[in-house]
């Protein structure tokens, strides 16, 4: 049986993240949850689990050489937004996660 499943998005310091899903898991959205990335999949809570591999960018060319992604090797998965406060100044961030995909030899 097939079930909808939340997973959070910790990304590090170059904005990558390691999401472990059950293999063959279907990403339907992200939204941002308290201010973090959250990916929402079809799973299979019975299935085997598998490393997948995600990059959060930024609008601009900035965010693609923090992270070091060539664009054209990435899958748009979603826009999700998040804020902070700053000095008393509502920061909004507009960010975009896109899986990686497998490089073959």
């Amino acid at each position: 049986m097939k079930v909808i499943y939340d997973y959070p998005v910790r990304t590090d310091e170059r904005m990558r993240a390691t999401v472990t899903l059950p293999i063959g898991a279907q990403i339907i959205t992200v939204q941002s949850t308290f201010n973090e990335p959250t990916i929402s999949a079809i799973v299979d809570p019975a299935a085997s689990s598998e490393d997948r591999e995600f990059v959060v960018l930024s609008s601009g060319a900035a965010a693609v050489v923090q992270a070091d992604v060539d664009l054209d090797s990435l899958i748009y998965i979603g826009t999700f937004q998040t804020s902070e406060k700053f000095e008393d100044v509502n920061l909004r961030h507009v960010l975009h996660l896109f899986e990686c995909l497998k490089k073959t030899s």
